[in-house]
């Protein structure tokens, strides 16, 4: 009879309760950085897209860099590992705290350890369908590139670099003739812009149209990625360990569906970026929105284009698309000198040796000077 009673009992309890364990992983986010695919990560996280596919989802700070990691010496980055190396190498490594991570595209074009070990789930491009501009105060009395000799400069990530390179190149300069800067991140680019610690200043997503959004910035130069790298520069990835992936299979497929219904909501909804941000300071470590700065947010929602988001598990165009685009890129960083040689990514993403061999020649400012 006690048994009976427990039995009925259990059937009339809600059927989560006795549903199996929340498979639980962790996100590794390169610490300091503002990238799209982070935004992807804890947008699903809040807005319950992981919860909905029973999946618990933590996101984790990975080490912040070492200041050897990004040096300028004489124009040249010595030993290019690069701002989120050490997230690729923790999630090849099968690190608990790794499971999935958010690295770049350079981390795996310039070695190939732990190619084997990692699956590419998802990469998302910058330049033809959201570029970066090189902006200016408006009370600045440069009119073009041609000005910049002398001038305090700064940059972000690498595209960001080689693009101003290519600049500077096409007025008769080099990355030697101005100073540069690697700080400043997030909203504290337009402080140091107003009050001289900056001449000019690249964003990327979300700093761009934030910036843009306030009214006091104007733009000297536009679209440089796209003007003088490539069309499309695939920079940001997230990954899987491969060894959990062939375990488990479906926990991967919920985590991937999770990311494309938050890239949905996002494109739908492109304020939740600087809101994400500035909810997760703590990981990026650079936005912090006041109340006053709403208005400016919902403005800037305005500035954001289509940030791309491509799924390098499926055979499809768009993936063949951004094989192209990366071997392109690499061939740039070899011949820059940032990376010696580049890894052959075609059996790493899946492409076909056919769709290998047929990619376009870029009609770009560096196919023409620097291949």
């Amino acid at each position: 009879m006690k048994m009976l009673i427990v039995c009925l009992f259990a059937a009339l309890l809600p059927l989560p309760l006795f549903a199996a364990k929340k498979p639980e992983v962790s996100v590794c986010i390169p610490d300091g950085r503002s990238e799209f695919l982070q935004v992807l990560v804890t947008t699903a996280s809040d807005h319950g897209f992981f919860a909905k596919r029973n999946l618990k989802v933590n996101v984790e700070r990975s080490m912040k860099k070492n200041n050897n990691d990004w040096k300028v010496n004489g124009g040249k980055i010595v030993k290019p590992r690069l701002l989120d190396y050490k997230v690729g190498n923790y999630v090849a490594e099968g690190d608990p705290k790794c499971t999935f991570g958010a690295s770049n595209t350079e981390r795996f074009m310039a070695d190939e350890r732990g190619l084997s070990e990692v699956v590419p789930l998802f990469v998302s491009s910058y330049g033809e369908q959201y570029d970066t501009h090189l902006l200016v105060p408006l009370s600045s009395k440069l009119k073009g590139a041609k000005d910049l000799r002398g001038k305090k400069l700064r940059i972000g990530q690498l595209p960001t670099y080689v693009a101003m390179m290519g600049l500077l190149e096409s007025e008769g300069m080099t990355v030697k003739d101005v100073k540069l800067e690697h700080g400043f991140g997030g909203s504290e680019k337009l402080a140091a812009l107003n009050d001289g610690r900056l001449d000019a200043a690249t964003a990327y997503l979300p700093g761009m149209a934030y910036l843009l959004a306030t009214g006091k910035v104007k733009v000297l130069e536009s679209n440089i990625v796209s003007r003088f790298v490539a069309k499309r520069v695939p920079h940001s990835l997230l990954i899987v360990n491969k060894a959990y992936a062939q375990k488990n299979p479906a926990v991967v497929s919920a985590f991937s569906e999770a990311i494309k219904e938050s890239h949905d909501y996002v494109m739908r909804n492109r304020s939740e970026i600087f809101y994400s941000f500035a909810r997760h300071n703590d990981i990026g470590g650079e936005w912090e929105i006041k109340a006053t700065d709403k208005a400016d947010i919902e403005k800037a929602a305005s500035f954001v284009g289509q940030v791309s988001l491509t799924d390098l598990t499926k055979d499809s165009t768009d993936r063949d698309q951004a094989y192209c685009d990366l071997k392109f890129y690499g061939g740039i960083l070899v011949q820059r000198g940032f990376i010696e040689k580049q890894v052959d990514l075609s059996g790493w993403l899946g492409v076909r040796p056919e769709k290998s061999n047929a990619c376009p020649v870029q009609n770009t400012v560096a196919s023409k000077t620097s291949m």
